[in-house]
């Protein structure tokens, strides 16, 4: 939960400068990347 005047939205909001969203949208994309190729190796 997040006020808009409160720490929660500062944090947020530095987080968002630091381009952790993208780091994440990056990391998820990864991951599904592997996935596929492992699901690929196992059913041959």
């Amino acid at each position: 939960v997040a006020t808009p005047a409160g720490t929660r939205v500062e944090e947020i909001l530095t987080l968002e400068e630091s381009g952790v969203r993208a780091a994440f949208i990056r990391a998820v994309e990864a991951a599904t990347r592997r996935a596929a190729e492992i699901s690929k190796e196992i059913s041959g």
